[in-house]
């Protein structure tokens, strides 16, 4: 019998229908395969939150327990707060002294403790230091001050400062007021809403030279002596002043700058800014969260918390 004209058309059809369903076939492996991948990661990146949420737990302990010494040892170190303290030390758990980092690699869970109050707050600080802010124009120390003393709606009470992004919005607020250039320094890095008076044990120069009728050599000795034996701030020498006539008798401050030193400043804190960074897959997977700490007498409570998964 001679061979039906159709067979090879059949023939056709059939191989037609092999190739698309290989392809079909191939997509479903290849989408179960980023599911499989993204569902590894979602886990790792619950994994990374977990361990920064941990990170800041263990500085927050850090904070309670320099809160509980401060109090236990009141008449010999009067409550100072500055960055030659062990809490002002970085931590990664990883190191081996408190977990292994056994498989984990150059993968960290690291807490940072800053202290809020070496910032200017924008909440309360004096209106002739608000003035003395370069980056500020006047329109903006108008809308701050008008802010801090007058009800943003009727029937309403005084509505502070939450954040300090909140002056990045200010209609006066320009990107380089906010950021800062070659000539001056950007509100971001010289503004809080936490506190109360500059903690001159752990400003920065450039928050130190805002205080009205401060020297730029009353600055220059703060600093030095605060570096310690290394000359370098940030380092384990560093060191901090008791009191105001600890500053007069150790650096021989008097008259104008140690008036405004008094006025403007402090040499404790009770705000702590307590942040966790966690890493997992080589630092492709991270997570970070943040704590505001307040301290009252020998406790420290939460007051804020913040949560940023990174991504990779």
């Amino acid at each position: 019998m001679p061979p039906r004209r159709d067979s090879g058309f059949v023939l056709v059809v059939v191989m037609w229908v092999l190739a698309i369903l290989t392809i079909i076939t191939m997509g479903l492996v290849d989408r179960v395969m980023l599911d499989h991948r993204m569902a590894y990661y979602a886990l790792d990146q619950d994994r990374a939150m977990m361990m920064a949420r941990g990170a800041v737990q263990r500085g927050i302990v850090e904070v309670r327990n320099k809160a509980f010494k401060d109090w236990l040892q009141q008449d010999e170190i009067n409550g100072t707060t500055h960055l030659g303290q062990p809490w002002a030390r970085p931590k990664n758990m990883l190191d081996g002294d408190i977990f292994s980092n056994e498989g984990m690699g150059r993968d960290i869970c690291r807490y940072q403790i800053e202290d809020a109050e070496r910032f200017i707050n924008i909440n309360a600080c004096a209106k002739d230091l608000l003035e003395n802010i370069d980056a500020l124009s006047s329109g903006a120390q108008r809308a701050i001050w008008s802010r801090r003393t007058e009800p943003t709606h009727e029937m309403e009470g005084i509505s502070y400062f939450q954040a300090i992004e909140e002056v990045r919005y200010l209609r006066d607020v320009k990107d380089d007021d906010w950021y800062g250039d070659d000539k001056k320094t950007g509100l971001k890095d010289l503004l809080t809403v936490y506190g109360g008076r500059i903690n001159f044990n752990t400003a920065g120069r450039e928050v130190l030279r805002c205080v009205p009728d401060l020297s730029a050599n009353a600055v220059d000795a703060l600093l030095g002596f605060r570096a310690g034996a290394d000359g370098e701030l940030g380092t384990a020498d560093d060191q901090g002043f008791r009191d105001y006539g600890d500053v007069s008798d150790t650096i021989g401050l008097q008259g104008d700058d140690l008036q405004a030193l008094k006025k403007f400043c402090a040499y404790r804190s009770t705000y702590y800014i307590v942040t966790g960074v966690a890493t997992l897959q080589g630092g492709k997977v991270r997570a970070r969260c943040s704590a505001v700490v307040h301290v009252q007498g020998n406790q420290a409570e939460e007051v804020a918390w913040k949560e940023e998964p990174l991504g990779a």
